[in-house]
């Protein structure tokens, strides 16, 4: 199915879109929301289908297709673990994800402990998008091994 196009989205679905994500970001400063408007600024949504839009409205998370921009794929995962919200996410260069968000090199569990750990992910996801920098270029030229969340994890090994 094709995408709709970034324009649409802006003029239709934007509002709507962003007040369902924060009315679903159980993070007390809506560092969830925070991050899939990172990923909306930064493009990873242009490529969304109306099936994923239909999805999305129709479930009681935050259901997002997998997200890809510049070679890096986004993978969002959003359940219910004994009544609570858990929501974690994994980043890798594309088609290198080894079946689990925590064998990515970037594997994320919300809510960050800290500002500073919210920052220090920033810093580093915009680094790589960014091609001309040595963090990116290391990143990418890596992309064939499998990393288990060695570039950035915030997760324990029993909340994985």
């Amino acid at each position: 199915m094709k995408g709709i196009t970034r324009e649409e989205f802006i003029k239709y679905e934007h509002d709507r879109f962003f007040a369902e994500v924060e009315e679903r970001d159980f993070t007390e400063t809506k560092q969830i929301t925070r991050f899939v408007k990172w990923c909306f600024d930064n493009h990873f949504l242009d490529g969304i289908t109306r099936l994923d839009l239909d999805r999305f409205y129709e479930d009681d998370c935050i259901c997002l297709p997998r997200m890809i921009h510049k070679g890096m794929e986004v993978y969002f995962v959003y359940y219910s673990c004994e009544g609570k919200p858990v929501c974690k996410f994994g980043i890798d260069p594309v088609n290198c994800c080894y079946g689990d968000y925590s064998d990515c090199s970037i594997a994320i569990q919300f809510p960050f402990s800290s500002k500073r750990e919210e920052e220090r992910f920033y810093e580093l996801v915009n680094a790589i998008l960014d091609t001309k920098t040595a963090t990116s270029k290391e990143w990418f030229n890596r992309k064939n091994k499998a990393w288990t969340g060695n570039y950035m994890t915030n997760m324990c090994p029993t909340r994985v």
